[in-house]
């Protein structure tokens, strides 16, 4: 069903209209107009009625066009809507479960990492305050991800109270997440560490090739790392805090930020992502029997403790499902080094990543 035209006397009464309806996620947006609209699609190179996918759950189809009017919405220009379709393209993978996002009681959002040529095109900050305010492209592409989730997804929030404006309340999510409104905008800094793979090299993608790679995730972990200066020392205070987290599981995924202070230490050890990776994996692991008699639950699920059974010694947990499933980002100002740990927020969750596809002639303002 293509979008309704609504008649508004300016620009005040728009909004205003946007926020009785329900539309927005709080705050002001921009009114999508049809002039909008169709810059927009020209940047898509793409249909207006072109599916994106279809969230079965829901039964609900994500068109350009729907998915363009929530970017404009948002804040966002036309050139940052291929990074948006892409990341909705990601959220309706069905390999990734991120359903979770849309409907759990548990308070978790959103994350993405941005990689390749896309981050300098549209100006993105991969560097101080990389998760915080202040960028147009980081903030209103993870804006635009959470307005999809509300209009085109039926995510609406407020779980007790009465449905909003004659809508139901299918985002049932107990506390919330500040994350929720713009997402974990992640975007990785690739050209300070060129021996540092980036995530989509990983993940087998071209270097030029630009990529977006999502997850669903229940919080994050900082850690203040400014005593440690070898790498080894490095990992095991990190890993040190993880276990104590609690939130050893059997799989899952983890998403480890490491800020350039640190990255260098590793590049002058001769560390590759690889390494790092599979060191926290290592050090972080325990078996089920350790995290039993020490009082912590398994990935967040079943009773605390428990007695310990035939076998547990040899059940391994750990931060992830194996060390494959650490994406290491490096991004972050050049002075500090507080790496933060981004947890699975459960264990059968993952990664996906898409391609992003922008039509020639659509580039940076």
């Amino acid at each position: 069903m293509p979008a309704k035209v609504l008649e508004v006397a300016d620009l005040d009464e728009a909004i205003e209209l946007f926020h009785a309806r329900g539309w927005t996620d709080g705050l002001p947006v921009i009114p999508p107009t049809p002039e909008r609209l169709e810059q927009f699609l020209a940047a898509s190179g793409r249909d207006a009625d072109d599916e994106i996918g279809f969230y079965d759950l829901r039964n609900r189809p994500a068109t350009v066009e729907k998915v363009a009017i929530n970017a404009i919405m948002a804040g966002c220009l036309p050139e940052h809507l291929p990074v948006v379709i892409a990341l909705v393209e990601c959220l309706l993978a069905p390999e990734a479960s991120l359903h979770v996002a849309n409907s759990s009681t548990g308070s978790l959002t959103l994350g993405f990492i941005v990689n390749g040529p896309v981050r300098h095109a549209l100006g993105m900050n991969s560097h101080g305050n990389v998760l915080g305010p202040g960028n147009r492209a980081n903030a209103s592409i993870g804006r635009a991800l959470r307005l999809v989730q509300l209009n085109v997804m039926g995510s609406v929030s407020g779980a007790g109270q009465d449905p909003a404006h004659g809508r139901p309340i299918l985002d049932r999510s107990t506390i919330g997440h500040p994350g929720k409104y713009n997402a974990y905008h992640i975007v990785e800094n690739e050209e300070a560490f060129p021996s540092l793979e980036p995530v989509h090299v990983s993940r087998g993608f071209k270097r030029e090739d630009s990529v977006v790679t999502a997850f669903a995730m229940g919080n994050h972990v900082m850690f203040s790392n400014h005593f440690e200066k070898k790498p080894e020392d490095w990992i095991e205070t990190v890993a040190h805090y993880l276990v104590g987290a609690g939130r050893l599981s059997e799989d899952g995924f983890g998403v480890l930020l490491v800020p350039p202070e640190a990255a260098e230490m590793f590049v002058e050890a001769g560390w590759s992502k690889r390494d790092i990776a599979t060191a926290l994996f290592e050090r972080s692991r325990r078996s089920t029997a350790w995290v039993k008699r020490n009082g912590w639950k398994i990935g967040g699920r079943y009773e605390r403790g428990g007695a310990v059974q035939p076998g547990d010694d040899e059940k391994m947990l750990g931060v992830a499902g194996s060390a494959e499933e650490i994406s290491v980002v490096i991004c972050g100002g050049p002075a500090g080094n507080f790496p933060t740990f981004m947890q699975t927020y459960a264990g059968n969750f993952r990664t996906v990543s898409r391609k992003i596809h922008s039509p020639a002639g659509h580039g940076a303002r």
